[in-house]
C-alpha cells in the first residue's frame, strides 16, 4: 500500500509534525566547538540556525531565486544622476539598478567599481558604496581608506592597544585596515596572513575591472555562506550541513577566506538536521506575532518603515519584568534577523537606576551580535528606539509575502519549493524510490528542469518523480505520495 507523506503548512510544520584566530591546534577541534551552524540547503535556497550554548540564537535564510549580493563588487554603469539628493542610479547585473550616494561628480554611462551594501527590499533596489571593503574573518581592507581603526566591540585596552601596533606595521600596503571583534587575541602570523590575502584580493579586483565590460559582477563574496563564515569561522566552530555541493561550497569559501584550520565543515546525511535544539520550532515560532515570556508578553510587528516591539507586563515586580522583556526582545531581533529602525514600547516606570540598567541589559543581550547595531536610548515618550544592520531577509519575509489586497500574507513560492524538496529528500533517504508529487500548478513549474535543477528533481533526488499540476490546489497544500 501506497504510503502517503502530506505537507499541510510548509516544512517547518511537517518536519514538526513526524513522530577569535589561534595558534594551530593539535587536539581535536571537534572538543573543542564553541559555536554549531546547521546549514540545510536544496535547489530552491538554504536555510541555516546557529546556535550558542546549546541553543538557536539565529536565523537565517536565503533563496536561490534571489541570492543575497550583499559585499559583492561590481563594475557598474552610471544611469540617472539625481544632483539635488548627491546621488545617482548605477545598472548592475541581471538587468538591476543600485542606489548609491556619492559626493563625486558623475556622468551618465561613466563605469566605476562599486560595492552592494545591502540588497534590494521591497520597492528599493540595492543600496550602493563607492568605496568598497573586503571584509575577512578578523580584518577588513578598506583600500580607499588612510587611517587603521579597531572595532569598538573590542573594549579592553590593552588589547586595543596591541592590535593599533600591529596594524601600524602595515603601513607599506595602500589603504588601510580595520581590525575586526575576531582579532582579539588573534596571533600576529594569522592577522599578517589575512592582511596579504585581502590586498591580494583587492589586486585581482582591480585587475579584473580593467578588462571587464560594464556592468560586470568581479567578485563575488559568497551570499548567506560567506557571511556566516566570515562571522562565526574562526571562533571555533562547526558547521554541519545536508547538502554535499553546499558542503563543498562552504569548503572552497572557507579555503578563500583562510581560515580552513579554523573550522569544522561536515556533510551528514541527516533528513531532519534542523530539528536539533528545535530549530524547526524556532523557524515557526518566529512567523507568529505573540512572544509569551514569564511576567509579560510581545506583540512584534514589521512594517515597510520601522519594527514595533509592544511589551505588556503582568503581575508584580514590573521592574524585573521590564528587564526580561528586554532580554526577550532582543533575543527575538536577532533571532528573526529584524532590521531597521527598532522600536520598543516598554510600560514606563520611575527610576534612573533601573532606566540605565535597561540600557545595559539591551546592550548586554546585543554583544554576541555580529550585525551593527545603534541603540538611541528611551525617548520622551517612553520608546526604546535603535537601529540594526540589515543582513538579508527577516524570516518572515524570507518565508512569506504580502499579497497586494488587503495585507494579508501569504507563503513565498521559493520557500514552499524548498519545503517540497526537503519533504521528497527526506523520502527518498527513507528509502523511497517513486514520488508522485500533486501540487498546484505555479509551483510545479517552479519543480521543472531549468537553472535551479539542471537534471530535474528526480535527477537531484536520485529517484522517478511524477509531477502532476491540480490547478484546485493552493500551493501550500502539495501532497507527495511515495
Amino acid at each position: 500500500m501506497d504510503q502517503r507523506l502530506l505537507l499541510q503548512r510548509g516544512w517547518v510544520a511537517a518536519c514538526r509534525d513526524r513522530g577569535t584566530a589561534r595558534e594551530p591546534r593539535r587536539r581535536c577541534r571537534r572538543c573543542a566547538v564553541r559555536r554549531e551552524l546547521l546549514v540545510s540547503a536544496t535547489p530552491f535556497g538554504l536555510r541555516a540556525a546557529l546556535i550558542e550554548a546549546g541553543r538557536a540564537s539565529e536565523l537565517h535564510i536565503e533563496s536561490a531565486l534571489r541570492p543575497s549580493r550583499a559585499g559583492d563588487i561590481v563594475l557598474g554603469r552610471v544611469g540617472r544622476v539625481v544632483p539635488s539628493q548627491g546621488s545617482a542610479f548605477v545598472e548592475l547585473p541581471e538587468r538591476e539598478e543600485g542606489w548609491l550616494e556619492t559626493s563625486r561628480r558623475l556622468t551618465p554611462g561613466e563605469t566605476l567599481l562599486v560595492q552592494v551594501l545591502s540588497d534590494a527590499r521591497g520597492r528599493k533596489g540595492p543600496r550602493l558604496s563607492a568605496s568598497p571593503a573586503l571584509a575577512g574573518a578578523r580584518l577588513v581592507y578598506r583600500p580607499s581608506a588612510k587611517d587603521h581603526a579597531v572595532s569598538r566591540r573590542i573594549s579592553d585596552e590593552a588589547e586595543r592597544a596591541r592590535l593599533g601596533r600591529f596594524l601600524s606595521t602595515l603601513s607599506g600596503s595602500d589603504g588601510a585596515f580595520t581590525a575586526r571583534s575576531a582579532a582579539a587575541t588573534a596571533v600576529e602570523s594569522a592577522l599578517h596572513a589575512e592582511a596579504e590575502l585581502l590586498c591580494a584580493q583587492w589586486r585581482t579586483v582591480t585587475k579584473a575591472a580593467e578588462t571587464a565590460s560594464a556592468p560586470c559582477r568581479v567578485l563575488e563574496a559568497g551570499g548567506l555562506l560567506g557571511r556566516l563564515l566570515r562571522d562565526h569561522g574562526v571562533d571555533r566552530a562547526r558547521i554541519d550541513c545536508d547538502d554535499s555541493a553546499t558542503t563543498a561550497r562552504l569548503a572552497k569559501l572557507s579555503s578563500t577566506l583562510g581560515i580552513s584550520d579554523d573550522v569544522v565543515i561536515t556533510s551528514v546525511d541527516d533528513a531532519d538536521l534542523l530539528e536539533r535544539h528545535d530549530a524547526v520550532g524556532l523557524f515557526e515560532a518566529a512567523l507568529r506575532s505573540r512572544v509569551e515570556f514569564a511576567g509579560g508578553r510581545l506583540t512584534i510587528e514589521e512594517t515597510e518603515a520601522l519594527v514595533a516591539i509592544d511589551i505588556d507586563l503582568f503581575g508584580a515586580a514590573p521592574a524585573e519584568a521590564s528587564l526580561r522583556a528586554l532580554e526577550t526582545a532582543a533575543r527575538e531581533i536577532r533571532l528573526r534577523n529584524l532590521a531597521g529602525l527598532i522600536v520598543i514600547d516598554l510600560p514606563r516606570l520611575k527610576g534612573r537606576a533601573l532606566a540605565a540598567r535597561q540600557r545595559a541589559t539591551m546592550e548586554a543581550a546585543f554583544a554576541g551580535d555580529h550585525a551593527q547595531f545603534e541603540f538611541f536610548g528611551q525617548s520622551a515618550a517612553g520608546l526604546f528606539e535603535l537601529n540594526r544592520q540589515r543582513r538579508g531577509e527577516s524570516v518572515r519575509d524570507a518565508f512569506t509575502a504580502a499579497d497586494g489586497l488587503d495585507g494579508a500574507r501569504v507563503p513565498r513560492l521559493d520557500a514552499l519549493a524548498f519545503d517540497l524538496a526537503h519533504r521528497a529528500r527526506r523520502a527518498v533517504r527513507h528509502g523511497r524510490r517513486r514520488l508522485l508529487i500533486r501540487a498546484a500548478p505555479a509551483l510545479v513549474a517552479l519543480l521543472a528542469p531549468g537553472p535551479l535543477l539542471p537534471r530535474g528533481l528526480d535527477g537531484w533526488l536520485g529517484a522517478a518523480v511524477t509531477l502532476r499540476p491540480e490547478p484546485e490546489r493552493r500551493p501550500a497544500a502539495f501532497e507527495i505520495e511515495a
